[in-house]
């Protein structure tokens, strides 16, 4: 019997049911997929309330079977069929751009044309158009035919391309020699909750044109809070010559593998050396907490950027295509 399960967060079982899925499609076919399940189950709280929906006609009217689902947090969708799972969709905010989720998902390669990411991708739209997100991006490996079939038949529109890198640990330990005269005399200190402001001005000005964000925007009570995020797995670093703000950087590590978002350095200090020394500076944050591999993603058009990462041992592993949906 086939069972849809509409909730907030994961439990472990539910976790170890998605990665054991995107083994099976990856055998199937080397893609990649930005499921971010480790860091969803991080935010996991004793205090969290789960909302659980279960339902069981596919042919059902979902919005009719859902109702007022607009003020519930349901950002995790599974699909199974005699206990195994077949499909599931995820969405999460990542805490950064306000109104705008991200949404992956997979389907079981024996499973595929039976409606299963249909009917997952129905119950998501029904909640998604009652809740207060205003934009939806579906995210996409190039490579992956299924996928891109899938959201052709959706009708979104193609926004940007991003490329996932990992680091060669030789090549960064090389890079160190270039590092420019002038990197020392940067001081970086863990961002508390009074950079909040601060923070998400600097993520208008570096990511204005891949987001769409408007650089005059007023600032709001949603923005990222450096103390929360700390305490969720995320350092924010504040990076600052002479007491004024030259850019930022963000770290995480889960089970060895560490990621680097949010990098940036401000228009004035820009050709100075100072992204290199930013980004070395990340990396040894990373593999001083234990990281085995560390990851980044870089906007396909920004080509300052990807010589940067490149230059410092980064190599793409798989090129993402964004989508756009909007509410």
């Amino acid at each position: 019997m086939s069972k849809i399960i509409l909730k907030a967060f994961l439990d472990q079982r539910e976790c170890d049911d998605i990665n054991k899925l995107q083994s099976v499609c990856q055998e199937f076919e080397p893609v990649s997929f930005k499921l971010e399940i480790e860091f969803k189950h991080s935010q996991i709280k004793p205090e969290s309330v789960q909302t659980v929906i279960e339902l069981d006609d596919l042919g059902a009217d979902f919005e009719k079977a859902m109702g007022d689902v607009g003020q519930l947090k349901l950002y995790e969708y599974l699909f199974y069929e005699g206990g195994t799972l077949l499909g599931y969709i995820g969405a999460c905010d990542f805490g950064g751009v306000p109104d705008q989720l991200e949404v992956n998902g997979l389907v079981h390669p024996e499973y595929r044309n039976r409606g299963i990411f249909k009917t997952l991708y129905a119950c998501l739209n029904t909640w998604y158009a009652q809740s207060a997100y205003k934009s939806m991006l579906l995210l996409c490996d190039r490579q992956s035919k299924y996928g891109q079939m899938m959201i052709q038949k959706i009708g979104a529109a193609y926004k940007h391309t991003e490329y996932e890198m990992y680091l060669d640990f030789d090549a960064f330990d090389k890079a160190r020699a270039f590092l420019k005269n002038g990197s020392e005399s940067l001081s970086y200190r863990t961002a508390n909750n009074a950079d909040a402001k601060e923070i998400a001005r600097q993520n208008r000005i570096f990511f204005k044109e891949e987001f769409e964000l408007d650089l005059e925007a007023e600032d709001n009570d949603e923005y990222l809070l450096p103390e929360k995020a700390q305490e969720e797995g995320m350092t924010i670093l504040m990076v600052e010559k002479d007491g004024e703000s030259v850019g930022k950087t963000q770290i995480q590590l889960f089970s060895e593998e560490g990621g680097i978002y949010g990098l940036g350095v401000l228009t004035k200090y820009r050709g100075l050396g100072y992204g290199r020394a930013i980004l070395m500076k990340s990396v040894d944050c990373l593999i001083e907490k234990g990281a085995s591999s560390i990851l980044l993603q870089v906007e396909a058009k920004n080509e300052n950027a990807l010589r940067l990462y490149q230059s410092a041992g980064f190599k793409q592993t798989s090129t993402m295509d964004y989508f756009k949906s909007e509410n």
